[in-house]
Order: structure tokens, then sequence, then C-alpha cells
């Protein structure tokens, strides 16, 4: 092996177990067991329905091949805004870099969970 192959493994092993981290302990703020998380296809169905409260029918378009890639980025994208971070400054580093910033948002202290239903209506500014 060479060492770009190490590289990519640990990356990806550190992608792996940050995600997953992540999950845990947002759905320990949203008011689910932690372990659900580890559930492979029931993780997304929770995370879509209990989480960031989507319909149903958005688990068609994960399970598609690359449209599910997208949603993923996505249901990540709506995971940070239940956090109050509505801000691109959080929401576009928090989405690239899932792996330490899902952790942190389950984490921290300070971060509160807020329901998409409680959430301030979106106000354009222009």
């Amino acid at each position: 092996m060479t060492l770009s192959y190490i590289a990519v493994i640990v990356i990806s092993i550190i992608q792996v177990v940050g995600f997953q981290l992540g999950l845990w302990t947002i759905f320990k703020k949203a008011g689910l067991k932690g372990w659900l998380s580890i559930i492979p296809i029931y993780r997304t169905w929770l995370w879509l329905r209990k989480v960031i409260d989507r319909p149903w029918w958005w688990m068609i378009f994960w399970a598609m091949p690359f449209i599910g890639v997208f949603m993923v980025y996505y249901m990540i994208w709506e995971t940070i805004r239940c956090f109050n971070k509505r801000s691109y400054l959080y929401l576009i580093p928090g989405t690239f870099f899932y792996f330490f910033y899902l952790p942190y948002l389950g984490l921290a202290k300070k971060e509160t969970y807020t329901p998409r239903a409680e959430l301030p209506e979106f106000k354009k500014s222009w």
C-alpha cells in the first residue's frame, strides 16, 4: 500500500465515524434514541420524518442513484438549519465538512435543536 491509499482509508474512516457520531448525538437532541442512528435505512427514515420533518416520498429520491447523493447533502443542510444556523457562513462549510460539524452540533451544550415547525419563517431581504 502506498501512502495515498492509506490517506484515503484514514479520511474515509474519519468521515464515517464523524457522520455516525454526529447523527447519534443529533438524534438524542431531537428526542430520539441515539442507537437508532446505527440502523441504515431506518436511520434515514427517522432523519427525514422526525429530525428535519420532511414528507415520506423524499425517501424515494434518497434511494435513487445520483439524486441520492444530493439528497443526503440537502438533509445535512436542513439538519444544520434545525439548529438555527441559517447563514451561508454556517451552512456551506457545515455541509461540506459534515463529519466535523454534525458532531459539534450534537455535542455542544450551547447548540439547541429546534423542530422545523418552530423555526422562524424565511424572509427574503430584497
